[in-house]
Parts: structure tokens; C-alpha cells; sequence
């Protein structure tokens, strides 16, 4: 109706519209509500938490930094927001050893075996895994000292 009104009479659009005139100007005149006012506000202070973060905040982090700065609001309200805004946070991929990669890795010993487990005598032929365990600190490798 705002671009129409150039080029057509008010009076005319309301009457099509079947929207009164008077209610057509009072909706003119009010400004956006401050629910709307404060989304705005938040969406920009969330942008700015985000981008700080490299994409890696959520709606639980972006609120929290948000509180530390003394923002208050909810976590539904964040969630809600960078939704509208088109944010998600990158999630880091978990890394997994990956042993099948023989020509990368220098430490590669020769099938001896070359899949004969017949054995003359006790003790002759010892089989063994690569094991990884994953810690707090990172990737533990259990296998045979060299």
C-alpha cells in the first residue's frame, strides 16, 4: 500500500482494501513496538557475540556471553533470534586416528605373517592391535613398546 499510494488515491486503496482510512494513518503513525525494538537491539548484540566467536557460539554460549556483558535475556529468545538471523555454530569434527592411511604413516612394519597362523611351537607367532583410546587430553596410543 506504501508503494501504490504515488500513484493511486489513499481513499481509493483503502476502500479496495476494505481497511479504513483513519486505521490506515494511525498505523502510520506508530512506531514499531519495543518487543520489536528490543529484538533489534538483541539481534545486533548477538551478531556481534557470534562473529567474536568464529561461528562456534550457540544459543547457550551467545547467552551467556550476552549476560556477561549485562544483557539479560532468555536462551529461547537467543535460540529464536539467530534462527531468524540465519547463524548456526560450526561444530568441530571429532577426530578419529585413521590407521588405513599405511603409505602417510612412516612406521609401517611388513606382514611378516602374510596371513599363516599355523605355529611349530608355543610362542612362535605373536599377533597384535593398534588400540587408541580417547582421553580428556587427547588421543592415548596403546600398543607394544619398541
Amino acid at each position: 500500500m506504501e508503494k501504490a499510494r504515488k500513484k493511486v488515491a489513499v481513499g481509493e486503496l483503502c476502500r479496495v482494501l476494505d481497511v479504513s482510512e483513519s486505521g490506515y494513518y494511525a498505523w502510520r503513525e506508530t512506531k514499531t513496538s519495543a518487543h520489536h525494538q528490543r529484538d533489534t537491539y538483541l539481534s545486533e548484540q548477538i551478531q556481534t557475540v557470534f562473529e567474536d566467536s568464529r561461528h562456534t557460539y550457540g544459543s547457550n554460549r551467545v547467552e551467556a556471553a550476552l549476560r556477561a556483558q549485562g544483557i539479560c535475556t532468555s536462551r529461547k529468545r537467543v535460540a529464536r533470534l539467530m534462527h531468524q538471523l540465519h547463524l548456526r555454530s560450526v561444530r568441530a569434527k571429532s577426530h578419529r586416528p585413521c590407521l588405513t592411511r599405511s603409505v602417510q604413516n612412516r612406521y609401517v612394519v611388513e606382514n611378516l605373517l602374510a596371513q599363516d597362523f599355523t605355529a611349530q611351537r608355543e610362542h612362535e607367532k605373536w599377533v597384535t592391535d593398534t588400540t587408541y583410546i580417547p582421553t580428556r587430553e587427547g588421543w592415548l596410543y596403546l600398543g607394544l613398546p619398541r
